[in-house]
C-alpha cells in the first residue's frame, strides 16, 4: 500500500510523542479511587474530639414544684418597661474574666465548671474583683456530686438545690445562692432579660456530635441531622442578634436560637441575691421569699426532692 514504507526518523519521533501525550491524557482522566474511612480513622477522630470536649450532664429532671421565672417577674418590667433590650449584650465586655476550662475537659464535670464560671461573675459584680477559683475547688465539688470514681452524670436540678441549701467551697469561701428559677428556653426574650440584668442563664443540652466539630472549627453551634446524645451544661453571660453566647471548654461559643430550641432540655436563672437596681426592678423579691418560706420545711435530708 502506498505510504506504508519505512518511517523516516521524523515520523518515528512524531509517533512516539503522540503515544506519550495520549497516555498522559488517559491517566489524567482516570479518577483516583475514593478514600475509604476505616474504624481506626473514626477512633482517632473521636479521640481528638474527646481531647477538646467533655460533658457530664444527666437528662433533665422535671419537678412541678420548682419555682418558675414567670411567677416572680414584675409585669411592668418584663422588657424593662419602655426601654427595649439591646440587640447584643455580654457581661464580659466590661469585665476581664479568664475563660478557664476547669478540667472540662478531660473530666465530665460540665455542671460544676459552669457553676464556677457563674460564681466568678457573681463575685466580680458584688466584690468588684476576680476571685481565685481553682481546678481543685471544682474537682472536689464535682466528686461530692458525681462520686469519687466520677462515673455519675450530674442532674442540674439536684445540683442547684445543693448550691442553694449548702453552698460550695471555692477560693477560700463558701458561696450560696438565694434561689433559682426555671425558665422557658423557648422564650428568647426571657433568656436575654436574665443575661442583661447580669444573672445569666444556665442551659442544659443534649448535643449532637456536630457541636463538637463546630466548636473545633471555630463555628457557631447550629442545627444538623446528627443524633443528640451528649448531655452538657453551660453558663451563658451574653447574647448577640444570632443567639446566646456561652462559656464552654475554655472559650466563648456562639449558638443560634434554633439550636437552643432544638437541643436544650432545661434552662435556669440562678439568683445570688436581689442586690442591684436592675434585679430589684425586674424580680419580685417578696414572692421569692414567700416561695422559699413554703419549701423550707422539706429542706435538709429531703433536699434532693425539695422544690427550691
Amino acid at each position: 500500500m502506498p505510504g506504508c514504507g519505512p518511517r523516516t526518523a521524523g515520523q518515528q519521533i512524531a509517533v512516539t510523542i503522540f503515544h506519550v501525550l495520549n497516555k498522559k491524557q488517559t491517566t489524567t482522566n482516570q479518577k483516583a479511587p475514593p478514600q475509604m474511612s476505616t474504624s481506626k480513622d473514626e477512633t482517632n477522630k473521636q479521640m481528638a474530639l474527646a481531647s477538646i470536649c467533655a460533658f457530664g450532664k444527666a437528662p433533665a429532671k422535671q419537678d412541678d414544684r420548682t419555682l418558675k421565672l414567670k411567677d416572680i417577674l414584675r409585669e411592668a418590667n418584663v422588657l424593662l418597661g419602655s426601654n427595649p433590650l439591646p440587640a447584643e449584650y455580654d457581661f464580659d465586655d466590661t469585665h476581664e474574666i479568664p475563660l478557664h476550662p476547669y478540667q472540662n475537659p478531660p473530666k465530665n464535670n460540665c455542671v460544676i465548671a459552669g457553676r464556677a464560671h457563674q460564681t466568678l461573675r457573681f463575685e466580680m459584680a458584688e466584690q468588684k474583683r476576680l476571685i481565685n477559683i481553682t481546678d481543685e475547688d471544682v474537682v472536689v465539688e464535682y466528686k461530692k456530686q458525681a462520686g469519687a470514681e466520677e462515673k455519675k452524670d450530674i442532674e442540674t436540678l439536684a445540683s442547684l438545690k445543693l448550691w442553694r441549701e449548702h453552698g460550695w467551697d471555692a477560693a477560700g469561701q463558701n458561696f450560696k445562692i438565694k434561689a433559682f428559677a426555671k425558665l422557658d428556653q423557648g422564650d428568647h426574650e426571657q433568656i436575654k432579660l436574665m443575661i442583661y440584668i447580669n444573672l445569666g442563664v444556665g442551659l442544659g443540652f443534649f448535643l449532637p456530635d456536630s457541636a463538637r466539630i463546630q466548636f473545633r472549627d471555630g463555628q457557631p453551634w447550629g442545627v444538623t441531622r446528627d443524633k443528640a446524645e451528649h448531655g452538657h451544661y453551660v453558663y451563658v453571660p451574653g447574647y448577640t442578634k444570632d443567639g446566646p453566647v456561652c462559656i464552654t471548654w475554655g472559650r466563648k461559643q456562639q449558638m443560634s436560637w434554633t439550636f437552643v430550641d432544638r437541643y436544650s432540655d432545661e434552662a435556669y436563672v440562678i439568683i445570688d441575691d436581689i442586690d442591684t437596681p436592675e434585679k430589684k426592678r425586674t424580680l419580685d423579691e417578696e414572692k421569692i421569699n414567700e416561695f422559699l418560706k413554703k419549701c423550707a420545711p422539706v429542706l435538709g435530708e429531703a433536699d434532693r426532692v425539695s422544690p427550691a
